[in-house]
Protein backbone atom coordinates (compact mmCIF):
# COMPACT_ATOMS: atom_id res chain seq x y z
CA UNK A 1 0.00 0.00 0.00
CA UNK A 2 3.22 2.25 0.59
CA UNK A 3 3.95 1.81 -2.72
CA UNK A 4 0.53 2.58 -4.21
CA UNK A 5 0.23 5.83 -2.71
CA UNK A 6 3.62 6.96 -3.29
CA UNK A 7 3.00 5.84 -6.92
CA UNK A 8 0.09 8.30 -6.55
CA UNK A 9 1.98 11.51 -5.23
CA UNK A 10 5.16 11.70 -6.04
CA UNK A 11 6.87 12.49 -9.71
CA UNK A 12 7.95 9.46 -11.91
CA UNK A 13 11.60 10.40 -10.57
CA UNK A 14 10.94 10.37 -6.99
CA UNK A 15 8.69 7.04 -6.78
CA UNK A 16 11.60 4.93 -8.28
CA UNK A 17 14.14 6.36 -6.00
CA UNK A 18 11.18 5.69 -3.01
CA UNK A 19 10.29 1.91 -4.98
CA UNK A 20 14.41 1.14 -4.70
CA UNK A 21 14.33 1.90 -0.91
CA UNK A 22 11.48 0.13 -0.21
CA UNK A 23 12.80 -2.97 -2.01
CA UNK A 24 15.60 -2.00 0.54
CA UNK A 25 13.73 -2.58 3.36
CA UNK A 26 12.42 -5.71 3.10
CA UNK A 27 15.80 -7.22 3.51
CA UNK A 28 16.30 -4.98 6.54
CA UNK A 29 15.98 -6.60 9.76
CA UNK A 30 13.73 -4.66 12.81
CA UNK A 31 14.28 -5.13 16.07
CA UNK A 32 12.59 -3.00 19.17
CA UNK A 33 14.69 -2.56 22.52
CA UNK A 34 12.44 -0.24 23.87
CA UNK A 35 8.46 0.88 24.15
CA UNK A 36 6.65 3.42 25.97
CA UNK A 37 3.43 4.46 24.74
CA UNK A 38 3.09 5.53 22.41
CA UNK A 39 6.97 5.93 21.08
CA UNK A 40 8.56 2.87 20.40
CA UNK A 41 12.53 1.90 19.30
CA UNK A 42 14.24 0.05 17.19
CA UNK A 43 17.47 -0.92 15.69
CA UNK A 44 17.29 -1.39 11.60
CA UNK A 45 19.62 -2.39 9.62
CA UNK A 46 21.24 -5.43 7.36
CA UNK A 47 21.74 -8.88 9.28
CA UNK A 48 24.92 -9.34 7.50
CA UNK A 49 26.05 -6.35 5.56
CA UNK A 50 25.38 -3.55 8.68
CA UNK A 51 27.94 -4.03 11.11
CA UNK A 52 26.88 -0.42 12.55
CA UNK A 53 23.48 -0.18 12.14
CA UNK A 54 20.39 2.81 12.79
CA UNK A 55 18.23 3.51 15.55
CA UNK A 56 14.76 4.50 14.55
CA UNK A 57 12.28 6.46 16.91
CA UNK A 58 8.31 6.16 16.19
CA UNK A 59 5.12 7.58 17.78
CA UNK A 60 2.45 5.94 16.88
CA UNK A 61 -0.27 7.99 18.39
CA UNK A 62 1.24 11.41 16.13
CA UNK A 63 2.78 9.31 13.74
CA UNK A 64 6.46 11.17 13.65
CA UNK A 65 9.53 9.23 12.93
CA UNK A 66 13.29 9.72 13.27
CA UNK A 67 16.31 8.23 12.63
CA UNK A 68 19.59 8.51 12.86
CA UNK A 69 20.81 8.26 9.24
CA UNK A 70 19.10 11.77 8.65
CA UNK A 71 18.28 10.85 4.68
CA UNK A 72 15.18 13.08 4.95
CA UNK A 73 16.53 15.79 6.13
CA UNK A 74 18.76 15.84 3.05
CA UNK A 75 17.01 14.72 0.01
CA UNK A 76 13.45 14.81 1.26
CA UNK A 77 12.55 11.36 0.59
CA UNK A 78 11.53 8.47 3.81
CA UNK A 79 14.80 6.10 4.19
CA UNK A 80 14.89 2.54 3.86
CA UNK A 81 14.80 2.27 7.73
CA UNK A 82 11.91 4.17 8.43
CA UNK A 83 9.93 2.17 5.78
CA UNK A 84 10.95 -1.10 7.62
CA UNK A 85 9.13 -0.08 10.40
CA UNK A 86 6.39 1.13 8.81
CA UNK A 87 6.25 -1.96 7.07
CA UNK A 88 6.15 -3.73 10.51
CA UNK A 89 3.22 -1.05 11.65
CA UNK A 90 1.20 -1.95 9.03
CA UNK A 91 1.27 1.55 7.53
CA UNK A 92 -0.36 1.86 4.48
CA UNK A 93 0.23 5.83 3.37
CA UNK A 94 2.95 8.18 3.87
CA UNK A 95 2.02 10.88 6.65
CA UNK A 96 1.56 14.24 5.32
CA UNK A 97 4.19 15.90 7.02
CA UNK A 98 6.86 13.54 5.21
CA UNK A 99 5.48 14.36 1.21
CA UNK A 100 7.44 17.77 0.16
CA UNK A 101 5.40 19.22 -1.98
CA UNK A 102 8.19 19.67 -4.74
CA UNK A 103 8.11 15.84 -5.50
CA UNK A 104 4.35 15.60 -5.92
CA UNK A 105 2.96 15.85 -9.05
CA UNK A 106 0.47 18.66 -8.21
CA UNK A 107 3.78 20.96 -7.34
CA UNK A 108 3.27 22.16 -11.27
CA UNK A 109 -0.60 21.88 -11.37
CA UNK A 110 -1.59 24.26 -9.21
CA UNK A 111 -4.76 25.99 -10.25
CA UNK A 112 -4.65 29.40 -10.39
CA UNK A 113 -7.35 31.47 -7.92
CA UNK A 114 -6.81 35.26 -8.13
CA UNK A 115 -8.69 37.80 -6.45
CA UNK A 116 -10.79 40.83 -7.76
CA UNK A 117 -7.99 43.03 -7.13
CA UNK A 118 -5.47 42.88 -9.62
CA UNK A 119 -2.76 43.97 -7.60
CA UNK A 120 -3.91 41.79 -4.47
CA UNK A 121 -0.89 38.79 -5.07
CA UNK A 122 -1.25 36.70 -2.15
CA UNK A 123 -3.40 34.22 -3.63
CA UNK A 124 -1.80 34.16 -7.27
CA UNK A 125 0.64 31.75 -7.93
CA UNK A 126 4.20 32.18 -9.72
CA UNK A 127 4.21 33.49 -13.45
CA UNK A 128 5.69 29.57 -14.61
CA UNK A 129 2.95 27.95 -13.12
CA UNK A 130 0.56 29.72 -14.84
CA UNK A 131 2.25 29.85 -17.89
CA UNK A 132 2.67 25.87 -18.45
CA UNK A 133 -1.43 25.76 -17.14
CA UNK A 134 -2.14 27.88 -19.75
CA UNK A 135 -0.21 25.89 -22.44
CA UNK A 136 -1.51 22.62 -21.58
CA UNK A 137 -4.89 24.29 -21.89
CA UNK A 138 -4.48 25.73 -24.98
CA UNK A 139 -2.94 22.68 -26.67
CA UNK A 140 -5.79 20.72 -25.28
CA UNK A 141 -8.17 22.91 -27.35
CA UNK A 142 -6.28 22.61 -30.36
CA UNK A 143 -5.66 18.81 -30.56
CA UNK A 144 -9.90 18.68 -30.35
CA UNK A 145 -10.34 21.26 -33.33
CA UNK A 146 -7.30 20.39 -35.62
CA UNK A 147 -9.53 18.43 -37.92
CA UNK A 148 -12.35 20.95 -38.50
CA UNK A 149 -11.56 24.03 -40.81
CA UNK A 150 -14.41 25.81 -38.68
CA UNK A 151 -13.29 25.39 -35.61
CA UNK A 152 -9.89 26.03 -36.69
CA UNK A 153 -11.18 29.89 -37.59
CA UNK A 154 -12.64 29.86 -34.23
CA UNK A 155 -9.44 29.84 -32.74
CA UNK A 156 -7.46 31.82 -35.16
CA UNK A 157 -10.00 34.12 -34.55
CA UNK A 158 -9.99 34.04 -31.01
CA UNK A 159 -6.53 34.19 -30.41
CA UNK A 160 -6.56 37.36 -32.65
CA UNK A 161 -9.10 39.54 -30.79
CA UNK A 162 -7.80 37.72 -27.23
CA UNK A 163 -3.66 39.45 -28.17
CA UNK A 164 -5.54 42.69 -28.77
CA UNK A 165 -7.35 42.73 -25.69
CA UNK A 166 -4.30 41.45 -23.49
CA UNK A 167 -2.32 44.61 -25.19
CA UNK A 168 -5.02 47.17 -25.10
CA UNK A 169 -5.44 46.05 -20.86
CA UNK A 170 -1.54 46.16 -20.28
CA UNK A 171 -1.40 49.44 -21.54
CA UNK A 172 -3.56 51.30 -20.23
CA UNK A 173 -2.48 49.54 -16.57
CA UNK A 174 1.01 51.09 -17.16
CA UNK A 175 -0.11 54.43 -18.54
CA UNK A 176 -1.70 57.27 -17.14
CA UNK A 177 -4.82 54.98 -16.03
CA UNK A 178 -7.08 55.74 -19.26
CA UNK A 179 -7.04 52.64 -21.82
CA UNK A 180 -4.37 53.18 -24.25
CA UNK A 181 -5.38 53.27 -27.96
CA UNK A 182 -1.67 51.95 -28.84
CA UNK A 183 -2.90 48.64 -30.12
CA UNK A 184 -6.18 49.17 -32.01
CA UNK A 185 -7.89 46.43 -33.76
CA UNK A 186 -7.41 46.18 -37.69
CA UNK A 187 -10.94 45.74 -39.05
CA UNK A 188 -9.70 44.68 -42.18
CA UNK A 189 -7.37 42.21 -41.15
CA UNK A 190 -8.77 40.68 -38.67
CA UNK A 191 -12.43 40.92 -41.51
CA UNK A 192 -14.66 40.71 -38.70
CA UNK A 193 -17.38 43.06 -37.30
CA UNK A 194 -17.02 44.89 -33.74
CA UNK A 195 -19.12 42.70 -30.69
CA UNK A 196 -21.96 44.37 -29.63
CA UNK A 197 -23.50 44.34 -26.28
CA UNK A 198 -26.04 41.03 -27.60
CA UNK A 199 -23.71 37.53 -27.95
CA UNK A 200 -24.12 36.81 -31.73
CA UNK A 201 -22.41 33.70 -32.65
CA UNK A 202 -21.09 33.38 -35.81
CA UNK A 203 -22.18 30.82 -38.23
CA UNK A 204 -20.74 27.60 -37.85
CA UNK A 205 -19.83 25.70 -41.35
CA UNK A 206 -20.77 22.15 -40.99
CA UNK A 207 -17.50 20.19 -40.20
CA UNK A 208 -15.78 18.75 -43.40
CA UNK A 209 -13.59 15.83 -43.08
CA UNK A 210 -10.56 15.46 -44.19
CA UNK A 211 -9.10 12.56 -46.08
CA UNK A 212 -6.62 10.96 -43.91
CA UNK A 213 -4.15 8.74 -45.95
CA UNK A 214 -2.80 5.60 -43.73
CA UNK A 215 0.63 5.04 -43.41
CA UNK A 216 1.98 1.35 -43.86
CA UNK A 217 4.14 0.43 -41.50
CA UNK A 218 6.61 -1.37 -42.90
CA UNK A 219 9.03 -3.55 -41.30
CA UNK A 220 12.63 -2.48 -40.41
CA UNK A 221 15.47 -3.79 -43.19
CA UNK A 222 17.40 -6.72 -42.14
CA UNK A 223 21.05 -5.92 -41.38
CA UNK A 224 23.78 -8.25 -42.03
CA UNK A 225 24.76 -10.29 -39.54
CA UNK A 226 28.39 -9.48 -37.40
CA UNK A 227 31.11 -11.76 -38.40
CA UNK A 228 33.65 -12.13 -35.31
CA UNK A 229 36.79 -14.25 -35.05
CA UNK A 230 35.85 -16.00 -38.65
CA UNK A 231 32.44 -17.25 -36.78
CA UNK A 232 28.70 -15.77 -37.51
CA UNK A 233 27.12 -15.19 -34.59
CA UNK A 234 23.40 -16.53 -34.50
CA UNK A 235 20.63 -14.91 -33.48
CA UNK A 236 21.31 -11.67 -32.67
CA UNK A 237 19.25 -8.59 -32.60
CA UNK A 238 18.82 -5.43 -34.80
CA UNK A 239 20.40 -2.51 -32.32
CA UNK A 240 19.09 1.06 -33.32
CA UNK A 241 21.72 3.47 -33.41
CA UNK A 242 22.12 5.58 -30.04
CA UNK A 243 22.63 9.68 -30.13
CA UNK A 244 24.71 11.42 -27.99
CA UNK A 245 22.67 12.34 -25.28
CA UNK A 246 21.61 8.61 -24.34
CA UNK A 247 25.17 7.67 -24.73
CA UNK A 248 26.02 10.16 -21.79
CA UNK A 249 22.92 8.96 -20.10
CA UNK A 250 24.29 5.34 -20.30
CA UNK A 251 27.70 6.36 -19.70
CA UNK A 252 26.72 8.62 -15.88
CA UNK A 253 24.77 5.55 -15.13
CA UNK A 254 27.68 3.31 -14.93
CA UNK A 255 29.37 5.66 -13.12
CA UNK A 256 26.65 5.35 -10.60
CA UNK A 257 26.60 1.68 -10.63
CA UNK A 258 30.43 2.04 -9.83
CA UNK A 259 30.14 4.63 -7.11
CA UNK A 260 27.25 2.45 -5.28
CA UNK A 261 30.01 -0.61 -5.58
CA UNK A 262 32.41 1.39 -4.09
CA UNK A 263 30.72 2.87 -1.76
CA UNK A 264 29.31 -0.63 -0.95
CA UNK A 265 33.03 -1.93 -0.67
CA UNK A 266 34.58 1.15 1.33
CA UNK A 267 31.50 0.65 3.72
CA UNK A 268 32.82 -2.57 4.10
CA UNK A 269 36.07 -2.85 5.02
CA UNK A 270 35.43 0.60 7.52
CA UNK A 271 32.97 -1.65 9.69
CA UNK A 272 35.62 -4.22 9.38
CA UNK A 273 38.20 -2.51 10.83
CA UNK A 274 35.65 -1.57 13.65
CA UNK A 275 34.46 -4.66 14.31
CA UNK A 276 38.56 -5.74 14.98
CA UNK A 277 39.10 -2.55 17.34
CA UNK A 278 35.99 -2.56 19.15
CA UNK A 279 35.31 -5.36 21.49
CA UNK A 280 31.55 -5.95 20.98
CA UNK A 281 30.28 -8.73 23.60
CA UNK A 282 28.73 -11.79 22.22
CA UNK A 283 25.36 -10.94 20.51
CA UNK A 284 25.89 -7.48 20.83
CA UNK A 285 24.71 -4.75 18.36
CA UNK A 286 26.64 -1.55 17.40
CA UNK A 287 24.75 1.54 16.34
CA UNK A 288 24.95 5.20 15.17
CA UNK A 289 24.78 7.35 17.60
CA UNK A 290 21.41 9.22 18.53
CA UNK A 291 23.06 13.21 19.16
CA UNK A 292 25.58 14.46 17.43
CA UNK A 293 27.35 14.86 20.97
CA UNK A 294 27.47 11.43 21.71
CA UNK A 295 29.62 8.10 20.29
CA UNK A 296 28.86 4.74 19.21
CA UNK A 297 26.18 2.77 21.36
CA UNK A 298 26.67 -1.01 21.34
CA UNK A 299 23.33 -2.92 22.20
CA UNK A 300 23.46 -6.00 24.30
CA UNK A 301 20.39 -8.84 25.05
CA UNK A 302 19.68 -9.50 28.39
CA UNK A 303 16.93 -11.41 29.83
CA UNK A 304 14.33 -8.99 31.03
CA UNK A 305 13.32 -6.99 27.50
CA UNK A 306 15.85 -8.52 25.43
CA UNK A 307 18.45 -5.09 25.18
CA UNK A 308 20.11 -2.90 27.11
CA UNK A 309 22.89 0.08 26.65
CA UNK A 310 26.59 -1.26 27.21
CA UNK A 311 29.02 1.68 27.07
CA UNK A 312 31.64 1.18 25.11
Amino acid sequence: MLCLHARDVYTIAIYLIFEQRFIKAIGLRCQRISYEFPVSKYIVGHPTKDFIRHVVMFNEQEMVVDCTCKSYGEIGVLCSHILRVFIVHNVEEIPKKYIMKRWTKKAMNTVVEEGEDRDNEVSVVSASVWRMQSIRNCIKVINEAQHCPAARKLIDLGVLDMSCKVKEYIGGVEGDGNVSNKYVRDETLLDVVEPSTDTVLPDVVEPIAEKVIPTMIQNPPKRKRKIKNGTEKANERNVRPKGIVEKKRNKLKGWNKRRERHVDNLREETQSTDQCIINLPVGGVLVHPTSSNSQLEAYVPDDYFGVHIHPL
